[in-house]
């Protein structure tokens, strides 16, 4: 008779548009690449409960692809300085020896501007994240994105005009691991089968390369207007 929906990253929650086709009850979805949501169904009508909120892009968007800077919160090892990177890139392609072998937590830092546009919310899309997002607006918590569509809604943090957004990512320890093994470290400190290979044997990582960390690609910010 009803259906609610759950997002299971943001805890957003709401009753569910639904329609009778051939005597069963259909269920409308939005869904990206690789996101879930949690439905719960009832046989009977709920009252008294908020509708799920659907979101319809409105025709602009805002591209945050310049003027970030990027300085490190924590860094093993250790990087210090702000950098002007302009373009949201992984922090692997500065120009500084530890940047390919550190595991860190990358801060993003950028001052945008945001036009008087009629919306009911803004959602912040963060592109390609490795690994994990926590965003602050105007020094204000905005929430984590730590799997697809990294994607928050973050209007209520907005203002006209300036705004300073804060993305600090953290990566994975591959890099770092990667670099121990080259450098004959002993990093193993614990006997667990997660460290052999698929035939249960010890495995070196020398050989592997860099993996992107930090932010790769376009970050934009999209009006919304809830259907």
């Amino acid at each position: 008779e009803s259906v609610m929906l759950f997002n299971p990253m943001t805890g957003e929650k709401g009753k569910a548009q639904t329609r009778k086709e051939g005597g069963k009850t259909q269920v409308r979805l939005q869904l990206h690449s690789g996101e879930s949501v949690i439905l719960q169904t009832f046989n009977h009508a709920l009252t008294g409960v908020a509708d799920w909120k659907y979101v319809q892009e409105q025709s602009v968007s805002l591209s945050l692809d310049h003027n970030w800077k990027l300085h490190f919160a924590k860094s093993t090892p250790e990087i210090e300085g702000t950098f002007d990177i302009d373009t949201p890139s992984s922090w692997t392609e500065i120009v500084h020896p530890n940047a390919p072998i550190t595991m860190a937590t990358g801060v993003y830092t950028n001052i945008i501007t945001v036009p008087h546009i009629p919306a009911d919310d803004w959602i912040l899309d963060l592109g390609d994240v490795r690994e994990s997002a926590r965003v602050r607006i105007n020094g204000q918590d905005a929430g984590t994105a730590w799997a697809v569509p990294y994607q928050l809604k973050v209007g209520k943090w907005l203002k006209p005009g300036d705004n300073k957004i804060e993305i600090e990512v953290t990566n994975l320890p591959a890099n770092r691991i990667a670099d121990m093994d080259r450098r004959g470290e002993k990093w193993r400190i614990f006997n667990e089968i997660n460290v052999v290979n698929l035939q249960y044997k010890p495995v070196p990582y020398t050989d592997w390369q860099p993996l992107p960390s930090g932010l790769n690609g376009s970050v934009r910010l999209i009006p919304v207007t809830y259907k």
